[in-house]
């Protein structure tokens, strides 16, 4: 792939697929060049929305894209053979394909190989694309104090302090798990973000037996070197934890959990920074925050990338009718925005 993603991979599919495919059709689309296969679009089919009940109709979706939260996904084929494996998926659905209504391809990057190629290909097929998020990187060129330097300086003290503090005089130390210890470390992870959660009063999606699971699976299939679990410990026991998947030349940052009665100490500052730090001196050429435009982020990066979820429209009865449906829902989730952040008499003084 021109962009590869641990999304992507055999691992995590089929990890997400043993633990999250009970209700649903497995239906992967293999496409070869003769006998020689060129590309993949992994998908599977249900029945209902996945956006909602209000909706009915078989519905295709990307595999391992529901429950877990991953992006960067695309289809899976060499640079060159986009263009064609691209065509040859939507022509595939478009007539010899039946019994769906609409296709949900979500968390493309805007430099996915099917979102460049989608428009010259859809024959038939209708599609809407809506940006649902950003995705955040850090370009690793040339050396961390290189990058430091880059940053604004009130973000180069927002990562330079707490580190002073932590590392510098000792009373944090940077680890890196062992393969044996990565179940523990998930354990501890979830602990620890579950804490936090509590504390800040908010319910987390990740905290939730099914996610573990899938996660303590993923990580005995994946190879150790792809696999970044890092903590902040001191002498009483681990403070926080990173976990991360390392893919083409990558990291992509995926949780954090750290113990909230640390958090003056800006523990999430800290060891993100030295994942940074550590991705440089490994050789990585991007470290990727992944979905999501939270403020902590930008203290690292200004850098990102857009990301966009597409729906394919069958051309039948039904698949106009959904994407009447679903243009409607957007005019009307619009004109509801558009209500609630309209200013009230009043408001600045002036009636």
């Amino acid at each position: 792939m021109r962009f590869a993603s641990p999304f992507c991979t055999w691992e995590w599919i089929f990890t997400w697929w043993e633990q999250f495919g009970a209700e649903h059709e497995l239906v992967p689309m293999f496409i070869r060049d003769g006998g020689e296969l060129r590309g993949i679009l992994p998908l599977f089919r249900r029945r209902g929305s996945a956006a909602g009940q209000w909706l009915t109709g078989a519905t295709l979706d990307y595999c391992g894209a529901t429950e877990v939260y991953p992006d960067h996904l695309d289809i899976i084929c060499a640079p060159a053979d986009a263009p064609a494996c691209v065509a040859a998926a939507l022509d595939f659905l478009s007539a010899d394909f039946p019994g769906w209504t609409w296709a949900r391809l979500p968390a493309l990057a805007q430099d996915s190989d099917l979102l460049r190629h989608l428009p010259l290909s859809r024959g038939k097929l209708q599609f809407a694309l809506r940006q649902v998020s950003v995705a955040p990187y850090v370009e690793l060129a040339g050396s961390f104090d290189d990058y430091l330097a880059r940053l604004p300086k009130k973000d180069r003290y927002k990562i330079k302090s707490p580190r002073k503090k932590m590392i510098e005089e000792g009373k944090l130390r940077y680890a890196a798990f062992e393969p044996a210890e990565f179940e523990t470390a998930l354990r501890t992870l979830f602990e620890l973000h579950a804490r936090r959660a509590e504390v800040k009063g908010i319910t987390s999606t990740f905290d939730r037996s099914p996610i573990f699971e899938f996660h303590r699976a993923l990580l005995r299939r994946l190879h150790p070197e792809d696999v970044m679990l890092r903590c902040l410990k001191d002498e009483a026991g681990i403070v926080a934890v990173l976990y991360g998947l390392r893919c083409g030349g990558r990291i992509f940052f995926y949780q954090l959990g750290y113990n909230p009665d640390w958090s003056s100490a800006s523990p999430g500052v800290v060891i993100i920074g030295e994942a940074i730090r550590e991705a440089f001196a490994t050789g990585c050429t991007e470290f990727n925050f992944l979905q999501g435009d939270e403020p902590y982020k930008h203290t690292f990066t200004r850098e990102a990338r857009a990301l966009f979820d597409c729906h394919l429209y069958n051309a039948t009865f039904s698949g106009r009718l959904a994407r009447g449906a679903f243009a409607l829902r957007e005019r009307l989730k619009a004109t509801v925005r558009g209500a609630a952040e309209a200013p009230q008499a009043g408001s600045h003084g002036t009636a």
